[in-house]
This record gives structure tokens, sequence and C-alpha cells, in this order.
């Protein structure tokens, strides 16, 4: 009884378990382990760099930091980041995903999605040189040819606003094409509650029911090729 209870089991998660357990190995290996094993006991020492000398000092690192002004106003701008860039890339994401969605050329569908996700699959480091170029020269040309002097001025670096304003639609840009991935897999994936309607609306309600799983459409995808389910986005 116990060893069919497993074998069901195995039967069930074993592909799961096969593709999430050397993910989970090699993060664990080079990053959790480095984080808590390394980073975490550096955290309690005192370096002298110089000397290459270390002494331990218990938690008083962490009180030197959350006494610290600066501490906190990176955390709040962190905060103010993190809010903007998730609030801004999923509605927009969405938005773009009902534009899209609602092409009738199969082409130029397919043609706008790949364009949308490839800016996620760029290095950040390209990224980052991509929009300073874009904010240092392409910005200031284009305004100063729409007639606003005033915004050819800006220092998108210079300034605090401008600075985080800045980071902020290149992580959204970066970011769209993930969250547009999603919305179609999960269109995709779950056919059932996608079917009738306007194509928009139809978008919308696999939209709306990302966070809620339909167990009777889960146990029919279990069912079908994953080829099926590439072909259907």
């Amino acid at each position: 009884m116990l060893q069919s209870h497993r074998r069901r089991l195995l039967g069930k998660y074993g592909g799961f378990l096969a593709f999430v357990l050397p993910a989970m190995i090699i993060y664990t290996i080079f990053v959790t382990y480095p984080l808590f094993g390394g980073t975490f006991v550096m955290s309690l020492k005192k370096y002298n760099v110089i000397k290459g000398q270390s002494s331990f000092v218990g938690l008083q690192n962490f009180i030197t930091i959350f006494n610290s002004a600066d501490f906190w106003t990176s955390f709040v701008v962190t905060i103010k980041y993190v809010i903007a860039v998730v609030l801004a890339a999923n509605v927009i994401a969405l938005l773009l995903a009902i534009l899209i969605e609602s092409i009738q050329n199969k082409f130029i569908k397919s043609v706008s999605r790949n364009l949308f996700f490839l800016p996620y699959i760029v290095s950040g480091l390209i990224v980052g040189y991509l929009w300073r170029f874009m904010f240092t020269n392409v910005w200031p040309e284009l305004a100063n040819l729409l007639g606003l002097t005033k915004l050819a001025s800006v220092s998108w670096f210079g300034d605090y606003s401008m600075a985080l304003l800045a980071l902020i639609i290149e992580s959204v840009w970066k970011e769209l094409g993930f969250l547009l991935l999603l919305l179609y897999c999960r269109s995709a994936g779950n056919p059932h509650r996608c079917d009738g309607g306007k194509r928009a609306g139809r978008l919308f309600r696999c939209t709306a029911d990302v966070s809620h799983r339909d167990p009777h459409a889960d146990e029919h995808n279990q069912r079908q090729p994953v080829s099926q389910h590439f072909q259907r986005i």
C-alpha cells in the first residue's frame, strides 16, 4: 500500500522534481550557502582590509546601519522603486496584452510578442548602456526637435527624482516581455476559462484568473503534451 502510494506520487510529481531539483541544488550551492555561510558570518565581524585582520563584533554592524540616515533614505527609495515598477509593469503589460490579443493578423501578433519579449533576454549591462544613450543623447535631440527646450535640458542622472524615474522606466521596459509571456501562457494553459466573448475580454478573464487555480483545467492540462501548450501561445 505504501509503495503504491509512493509510486503514485512519483508518477504525479516526478517530472516536476526532475526539472526543479537541479535548479534548487545549484541555487543552494551558489546562493543560499554563500549567503548564510559566508555573508552573514562576515557581517558579524569587523574587517581591516589593509592589515588583513578581523574581529568579532556581533550585531554592532547592524546597529550602525540602522542608526544611519543614509540607510533609511536608501530603504525608502527602494520601496518607492519596487512599488512603482510592480504596478507600472503589470498595468502596462495587461494593456499591451489586450492590444496584441486584438490584432487579427497572426504574423503581426507573433512579431509583436517577440519584440516585447526581446528586452527581457538582453543583458542588464547592455540595457543600462542603451538607456544611458537614450537619456543623454536621444532625449535632448528629440525634445529640441519637438520644440520642448525645457525638457531638453532635463538632467536624468543629476537630479534625484529624475534618476529614480529613469531607473523605473528602464526596469519596466525590461520586465514587460516576461509579464506578457505569463499572460499568454495562462491563456494557453487554461482554455476552459478563456473561451467565448471578444478577444480582449477573453484575455482579461484569463488574466484576472491568474491567481486562482482551476483543478479541472489543471487535470486536463496534465494530460496534454507540452507541445500543444506552446502551439496555443
